[in-house]
Formats: structure tokens, C-alpha cells, sequence
């Protein structure tokens, strides 16, 4: 991405919390910024608008809000970043991938086993390595305000790649994971249930223990629905306690405004 980037913080954690009105005010002069220079639906733009709703999340998950001042511009960020999504994110549509969905409500969906084998087998034991099932006793080893690529599990379990993708990635929709020659997609994550209830990016925060996400649901294999949110808000409130409104989560329609076949 050409143009300024982003306000580096040249703080520890905690003195950047106790200014966080100057850290907001550079990020929102930030996005300003990257809006004149490249219009305010380009990419730039909105790798800046994430950026700044993650650091006001952040901000909000440990600090009082007087006023609901940051309350109100992460709602409003939201919704700009949620027409992103619907303007210019799709998961893959033409009968791909090759994936079922096994359980309606709520959602389960199977990735086919010999597809699996075939053309993504060979790297399991590779993406193991960097997997984990998070918990409240696991969570502490999982990077902060890093994107992520997650699984919720059938027993709503939350996997996740521990290597980070880039926030452009996220926004953009650009597959981000290939290290090493292996382009890591979702079902690897879980490769001997190959199912999922919910799949795509997420962002933990919080520095203590985890008190809010914001997340997405691409996942060009498993392709969920948009109601996969609830899944993982539920998997959410089961592992960390958290309310549906701790857990931010933009969503993506498949291209031919389906999903994984029934049955």
C-alpha cells in the first residue's frame, strides 16, 4: 500500500492506554489521510478504518468511555466497513468448494474428505504445528490485535493459525497465509473432523485475558453463511464469557448468493 503509514506506537501498552485520546485522534487523522489521498473507498482507506476500530476497541476493552464518544465512532466505523464487505467481498461461487452442509440450525458444514486428501493432505502435520485450540488457559500464548484465521468446531472449540496474516489481507480479501509454499486454507485446521460451524479471520483484544474480537466470516472453503456470526459469539461466550456485543464480526455472501450444497 503506497501513501503514509500507519502511527506507529513508540509506547509500551499501557502509556499509549493512558493517552489514548492522542492515539485516537493520529489513528482518525490517519484514516482522513489515506481518504484525500486515495478516495474514500479505496484500499488504503479501509486498512486505515480497520486499523482504527481495532485501536478503539482495544482502547474501549480497558478504558471507560465518558460520554460514549469511542462507543459511537466504532458503531459508525462498523457500518462503513460492513458496506466494504457487502460492496466488494465474495466468497468463491460456480458449485465451488467441495463441501456440504450437514446441520442447518445451527450450521455445520463438512469438507469433503477426498478433495482434502488429494490436494491439501500432504500439509496437515505442517499447519499442526502452528494450530491451537483456544481456551482461557491456551489464550495467553495466541497473538493480540493480530489477524488470525479461525475455526469454530462442531462442540463449538475455537481453532486458530497462529501465524498472523497482514491487516490488508483482511480487508482486502487477498488469501494471505502462503508460507513456505503452502497456502494454508481453513479445513486444515481441522483435519479429522473437516467441520466447521463458523470459519474466516479474527482479531483478538485484550491484554489480560481476551474481552473482545472483531472477526469475519471469509472462508472460500467452508463458505458460511452470514448466520455463522452467532457461532462464533456463542463460542465466544462459552470460552472467555464474553457478550454478543464483545464480538464484532463482518460478513461475506458466496458470489452466486449461495453456500456449500445441502444434504
Amino acid at each position: 500500500m503506497s501513501g503514509a503509514s500507519a502511527p506507529a506506537p513508540a509506547a509500551p501498552a499501557a502509556a499509549l492506554v493512558a493517552e489514548h485520546d492522542e492515539v485516537v485522534a493520529a489513528f482518525a487523522d490517519y484514516v482522513r489521510e489515506m481518504e484525500t489521498a486515495h478516495g474514500p473507498r479505496s484500499t488504503a482507506a479501509m486498512v486505515a478504518r480497520y486499523e482504527y476500530l481495532l485501536t478503539l476497541t482495544d482502547v474501549l476493552a480497558h478504558e471507560p468511555d465518558p460520554g460514549g464518544a469511542l462507543a459511537g465512532e466504532c458503531q459508525r466505523l462498523r457500518a462503513v466497513i460492513q458496506e466494504h464487505f457487502d460492496r466488494g467481498m465474495t466468497s468463491p461461487g460456480g458449485g465451488w468448494p467441495p463441501s456440504r452442509v450437514v446441520e442447518t440450525s445451527p450450521p455445520l458444514i463438512e469438507f469433503d474428505r477426498a478433495y482434502y486428501e488429494e490436494h491439501y493432505g500432504r500439509y496437515t502435520r505442517r499447519v499442526a504445528s502452528r494450530t491451537v485450540s483456544v481456551d482461557a488457559s491456551t489464550a495467553p500464548s495466541v497473538p493480540r490485535l493480530e489477524t488470525l484465521l479461525f475455526v469454530v468446531t462442531a462442540d463449538y472449540g475455537l481453532v486458530v493459525y497462529l501465524r498472523p496474516l497482514t491487516m490488508e489481507d483482511m480487508v482486502v480479501g487477498r488469501n494471505p497465509a502462503l508460507r513456505g509454499g503452502v497456502l494454508v486454507r481453513h479445513p486444515m485446521l481441522v483435519p479429522e473432523q473437516l467441520t466447521a460451524r463458523a470459519a474466516g479471520e479474527l482479531v483478538l483484544i485484550g491484554r489480560d485475558r481476551v474481552r473482545a474480537i472483531v472477526a469475519n466470516n471469509r472462508s472460500g472453503n467452508f463458505r458460511p453463511p452470514p448466520g455463522s456470526a452467532a457461532m462464533l459469539r456463542e463460542a465466544a461466550r462459552r470460552l472467555f464469557g464474553l457478550p454478543p456485543e464483545a464480538v464484532t464480526v463482518f460478513t461475506v455472501a458466496a458470489a452466486d448468493g449461495g453456500g456449500p450444497r445441502q444434504g
